[in-house]
């Protein structure tokens, strides 16, 4: 897919509140990170993103209609970065990707520590 032909939506559950900069950070990196693999490498028309937060979780979800890929694949540099930035956060990551099946990631972050201090 050329840039123009893929379609990004976003939602957010709840209200998402200010963090700590270097927190904003990596999350909007990992999610960047994501995205870009999803319009680079699995040629996606479709990419979904979500951000819910509740007490103790900030809830990242990036799912795409590409062509995904499967377990032995996939561990390329760009993987390796964002599960190295997800252990930064004390975060969890999982995947879900088989050929042809696109490929669906879901990060849970504890926000205990890294909420904007007033």
């Amino acid at each position: 897919s050329s840039p123009g032909n893929v379609m990004v939506e976003y939602h957010s559950l709840g209200e998402v509140p200010s963090y700590r900069q270097e927190f904003a950070l990596s999350v909007y990196r990992i999610a960047q990170e994501l995205v870009h693999n999803a319009l680079k490498h699995a040629g996606a028309a479709h990419i979904f993103l979500q951000l819910s937060h509740t007490k103790e979780l900030l809830t990242l979800i990036v799912e795409d209609d590409g062509k995904g890929f499967e377990d032995n694949a996939g561990k390329g540099a760009g993987l390796s970065i964002i599960h190295n930035r997800v252990k930064m956060l004390n975060g969890t990551i999982t995947w879900n990707s088989s050929a042809g099946n696109g490929t669906s990631v879901y990060a849970e972050f504890e926000i205990e520590g890294f909420e904007e201090v007033a």
